[in-house]
Parts: structure tokens; C-alpha cells; sequence
């Protein structure tokens, strides 16, 4: 029984984190971040040398909500093993700085997807569905510079 109940309680974590998704609005810009457990996660490596901030939490979950509410944040590191200072955001991700990825036991990379949109923009296909990214933004290491591109 307590294993069914262990299994049941982390296929709901896992359910919940796979389709986890923040919204926010600034004026007519608007930015999502989401995070798949299956394609932005890496387990035993961390991102080096690109450190913008450390932070204890009690699990990643807390870390990817300390990562949404710091700007700079691109990427995160989460330590299993330790229970402090065990959350770093980093200002770069791989898509920037692959060669930063190295090997860290008991560590996972989390690299959250952050797109663009106007709040106000019709969708293409005319279903009535507002809010539909329409461009994504990469931050770059260059301090205050933006690329931008034509996604979908």
C-alpha cells in the first residue's frame, strides 16, 4: 500500500511539473515559461561559471519559482543531495554557453523555455484564440541586447 501511495504521489509531481507553464503580462508584451521534465532537464551535469544567484529550497519546484521571479534567469542548477544553498540561476543557458555543461553528481540542469507574444495579437488560423507567441526573444550575454525571430 505505501508503495502505491509513494508511486501515485510522484506521478502527480511529475504530472504537474511535465505541464507546468507561467504567464505574465507587462503592458502589450506578454512572456510564458514553461518546463518539461522529459526535454529541459539533464540529470548529473550543472551549468558553470554562469552563477547569478544562490539560494536554499526545499525542492525544485521552489527553484524554478525563484528562477521566474529573477529576470536574469535563464537556466537553474538543483542540488538532491545538499538542503542548503542548493538552487543556482544562472544567467545563460546551453542554447548560449553549451561548453558550460559539465558532469555534477547529484545535480540536475533545468532549462526553462521562455516565449514572447502581443496580448493582443489575433491567432493565424482565425479559431478566436488570443495570445498565441508569435516571435521569441534570446537573451544574450551582451548585457541589454535582444535577438529576436520569427518562431512559428
Amino acid at each position: 500500500m505505501t508503495r502505491v501511495l509513494g508511486f501515485l504521489s510522484l506521478f502527480l509531481i511529475l504530472l504537474f511539473a511535465i505541464a507546468n507553464s507561467y504567464c505574465q503580462c507587462a503592458s502589450e508584451m506578454c512572456e510564458k515559461t514553461s518546463l518539461s521534465l522529459n526535454t529541459n532537464t539533464k540529470h548529473n551535469y550543472s551549468l558553470d561559471g554562469y552563477v547569478v544567484e544562490i539560494i536554499s529550497f526545499r525542492n525544485w519546484q521552489e527553484c524554478f519559482n525563484g528562477c521566474l521571479n529573477n529576470c536574469q534567469c535563464l537556466s537553474f542548477n538543483f542540488n538532491e543531495v545538499n538542503t542548503t544553498e542548493n538552487c543556482e540561476l544562472n544567467d545563460a543557458n546551453t542554447k548560449l554557453t553549451p561548453e558550460a555543461l559539465k558532469e555534477k553528481e547529484g545535480v540536475i540542469y533545468y532549462e526553462p523555455v521562455r516565449t514572447y507574444y502581443d496580448k493582443n495579437t489575433d491567432d493565424d488560423d482565425d479559431d478566436g484564440v488570443k495570445n498565441v507567441p508569435k516571435f521569441f526573444l534570446i537573451r544574450t550575454l551582451e548585457k541589454n541586447k535582444l535577438i529576436a525571430g520569427n518562431k512559428f
